[in-house]
């Protein structure tokens, strides 16, 4: 078993047994580090399932709400219309939006505050690794951190970007918890275009990577689209019906031996291994926190890996 220095990169997201009631209240996921959960577990009542109590993040159990199998940005859209909030215009899907010449990108370094195109109100980081070409269509890995650093999260993968090829946008607006839930949601639905059509990324190997609630977030889309060629997870874990909901692309997680995700990831992945998922978790030194960045390369090398095997 790995064993690796934490990256203090701490954030938060609990789990809650009641999803009907916490949908009606709007209340995000909370951890007690940021004062936004409940210690009682509400009016619920105690908390009697195998996660952390805590609130659901509205935004995935919109996500269930609205759509089974559809492709990533269908279901993004689908999510918005069903909160009732106003969504951004999109160009129809494949079809990249006209835009003036694409200004010469710098590689091999971190470029901030770029904003997308089909929503400049989000914002991200950006790492095209030396060996970039837009002809290449290189593997991309899109990165949710809960609290919107997408500097700090993006280091961790830097290195592996740089070293397996792959594009890196990292979000400035991804959330943990939030009282309307949308704000993963318009992230992602920002991002999946801006990675597919803006960097040519291969729509066959476009990641997700999350921390705690982002993570639950990864794979709650990777779960009801299609598109998702894998999720790389720390510090997260299940609602109990997904445990009777399998899924199939290839999952890369970390805990740390003191995060109290510990035991919901160890879950998580028994599952995983029935159902026949290609899996991987490692345990490093650390509470609740994303995975150091020796961890975020091997998570990397790992999706290679798997992206072999299956051609």
């Amino acid at each position: 078993m790995t064993r690796c220095a934490p990256s203090h990169l701490e954030s938060s997201f609990m789990f809650h047994n009641s999803l009907g009631r916490a949908w009606l209240r709007g209340r995000g996921g909370g951890d007690p580090q940021d004062g936004a959960s409940d210690p009682q577990g509400g009016a619920d009542g105690p908390y009697t399932g195998t996660m952390r109590p805590g609130w659901l993040n509205p935004g995935l159990l919109t996500l269930e709400r609205v759509t089974r199998s559809r492709p990533v940005l269908a279901l993004l859209t689908l999510a918005l219309l069903a909160r009732a909030g106003p969504a951004p215009a999109l160009p129809a899907l494949g079809q990249a939006p006209a835009v003036a010449q694409e200004p010469t990108l710098e590689r091999a370094r971190l470029l901030e505050g770029l904003k997308c195109r089909s929503d400049p109100t989000q914002t991200y980081t950006l790492y095209l690794p030396t060996s970039y070409t837009p002809e290449s269509s290189p593997p991309g890995l899109i990165v949710l951190d809960p609290r919107g650093r997408s500097v700090r999260a993006i280091e961790l993968f830097r290195d592996a970007a740089e070293e397996f090829g792959w594009v890196l946008l990292s979000s400035n607006d991804s959330l943990s918890d939030t009282e309307t839930g949308e704000a993963n949601v318009r992230a992602l639905r920002a991002l999946w275009p801006e990675a597919q059509e803006r960097y040519r990324v291969d729509p066959r190997r476009t990641y997700l990577a999350g921390f705690s609630g982002t993570a639950k977030f990864a794979w709650a889309v990777g779960r009801h689209a299609e598109g998702v060629a894998g999720v790389i997870a720390s510090g997260a874990g299940w609602e109990p019906r997904h445990f009777d909901e399998p899924l199939s692309f290839p999952c890369y997680s970390t805990a740390g031996d003191t995060d109290f995700n510990y035991t919901p990831m160890r879950e998580v992945h028994a599952r995983l291994q029935e159902w026949g998922v290609p899996q991987r978790l490692e345990i490093f030194d650390g509470a609740h926190t994303w995975m150091p960045a020796a961890l975020a390369r091997q998570a990397v090398e790992w999706m290679e890996l798997q992206a072999m095997k299956t051609g």
